[in-house]
């Protein structure tokens, strides 16, 4: 019989694929792993607590990706479309088991290098007998947790991650607790809002710009807009803070933004408007002892250390927010040793500012808009890109406005795997704020809405995060004279 030839899985929207051809780009694949792990001498991943998992280099994304996307594929196709429907639509139950462990502190009770008797967690943690285990083995069927020996159990390396970290732990809970009852009145926001609307509308509904106004799934289900109720309750607002963090660590990466764009042509000041604390900030600027970096720091130090002409001005609406920033600088400043003989601290700024209302900074060498835009209504991200126009006209031509997001693909575009991941996402800002993930077109749309003159010049979407390059066209400029420039 004669092997296929590995294809590519790539589109969701293709021609079906026949079951030996994805296993054999499945086998193609995995072979492609196996040696990029010997070629770095890295172990083969396992299910222990301590398992290693490799670097998320371009190389191993890559092989991830396709890999991922055929075994994806032929699940399916395996199943079939009844047995693939059944599992989707009873998740819920699996996702019940796990709302226990982290309520009941599951996660942190069991040793990472023991085992505990169902005995024990129920007298620690006071659940009966019966229904700890149940959900336990139902966790384990997902490798997290694993049954050592008849009501005895012990760590693997999913349940570790939450277990070790409090910042995961703290994610999946949020996820689990008010993520997860907001989302079962999406439906029910829906048929409301349709009723209070006299006329449908295009837009992506969210909370309005004087602190909430519109029904979101959040706020059906909790009584007040998401961040009210955080405001509300400081125990689970540390909680979020924390989730939000272990978010960042999975998918939230700023690979584009140092990788994707010539931070050699500039010099000056970029202003990160809505930026926090200004983390992504220090993390162009920083630089740490050896023994505190990690992969992804040490390469933007790599990166600052070759452009040190550049400062930073942080914008951020919220004083508690900035005084924030200013005490990781002052702590990160303190540590830092560099041959370079200006401060990490002379380099940044905070700054108090509400990007809904026009941009104050001139003469700047770029602005960057990070993880913002999802947060907000089309109407409202409309208004922020208005805003940063004074900012862009009062500084050179074609001055950089990054915005630096997730880009949902168009239908087709990635596999399924692929954008049900960024899909999620989406989803998980329709619950919580209303609003949304977009598209490339869906944000060359919003920027024309802003101003006319708003032209897109380059676009890297590969990923949770992408990174758009947006200029303002100058006076009398044409399409001709914009393209002669590689815009």
């Amino acid at each position: 019989m004669t092997v296929p030839t590995p294809i590519s899985t790539g589109t969701a929207n293709t021609s079906i694929p026949r079951l030996l051809e994805l296993a054999t780009t499945i086998v193609h694949q995995t072979a492609l792993l196996t040696a990029h792990l010997e070629t770095n001498s890295l172990p083969e991943p396992n299910f222990t607590p301590d398992a290693p998992y490799p670097a998320e280099t371009p190389k191993f994304l890559s092989i991830h990706r396709t890999l991922s996307a055929a075994l994806d594929t032929l699940q399916y196709l395996v199943d079939g479309p009844h047995r693939t429907l059944r599992t989707l639509l009873c998740r819920a139950n699996d996702l019940a088991a796990f709302q226990v462990a982290f309520d009941f502190g599951f996660f942190t009770l069991i040793p990472r290098d023991g085992e505990m008797a169902l005995e024990e967690i129920v007298a620690r943690t006071g659940v009966d007998v019966d229904r700890a285990g149940r959900c336990l083995r139902m966790m384990a069927t997902h490798r997290v947790f694993v049954e050592k020996s008849p009501g005895v159990f012990a760590h693997t390396a999913a349940s570790w991650v939450l277990g070790g970290d409090e910042d995961a732990r703290c994610a999946g809970h949020y996820m689990l607790d008010e993520m997860w009852k907001a989302a079962t009145r999406t439906s029910e926001c829906l048929k409301i809002e349709a009723s209070a609307r006299p006329t449908p509308t295009t837009d992506a509904t969210a909370c309005t710009t004087d602190g909430g106004t519109q029904a979101t799934p959040f706020s059906v289900h909790f009584g007040v807009p998401m961040f009210t109720y955080y405001a509300q309750k400081p125990e689970y607002a540390a909680r979020f803070a924390k989730a939000m963090a272990g978010a960042t660590k999975v998918d939230r990466q700023i690979t584009e933004l140092c990788n994707e764009f010539p931070w050699d042509t500039l010099e000056g000041t970029v202003v990160d408007v809505g930026g926090g604390s200004g983390h992504v900030s220090m993390e162009l600027a920083k630089v740490l002892p050896p023994l505190a970096m990690s992969h992804r720091t040490k390469r933007l130090i790599k990166l600052l250390q070759k452009y040190p002409k550049l400062n930073f001005i942080i914008q951020d609406a919220s004083l508690d927010m900035l005084a924030q920033g200013r005490a990781i600088l002052s702590t990160t400043s303190s540590s830092t040793t560099t041959g370079d003989t200006s401060s990490l601290s002379s380099r940044i700024t905070f700054t108090q500012h509400d990007f809904l209302t026009p941009q104050p900074v001139r003469n700047a060498a770029a602005f960057i808009i990070r993880q913002c835009t999802h947060n907000w209504s089309d109407a409202d991200v409309v208004r922020i890109f208005q805003s940063l126009v004074p900012g862009l006209e009062g500084s050179v031509a074609a001055t950089p406005l990054l915005i630096n997001d997730t880009i949902l693909p168009e239908a087709g575009a990635v596999s399924a795997y692929e954008e049900r991941a960024l899909r999620q996402m989406d989803m998980l800002m329709m619950v919580g704020l209303g609003a949304k993930q977009r598209s490339r077109r869906e944000f060359v749309e919003l920027l024309k809405r802003a101003d006319e003159r708003f032209v897109v010049k380059r676009v890297r979407a590969e990923g949770s995060m992408g990174l758009l390059e947006v200029v303002l066209r100058t006076a009398g400029e044409t399409d001709d004279e914009m393209s002669s420039k590689g815009i």
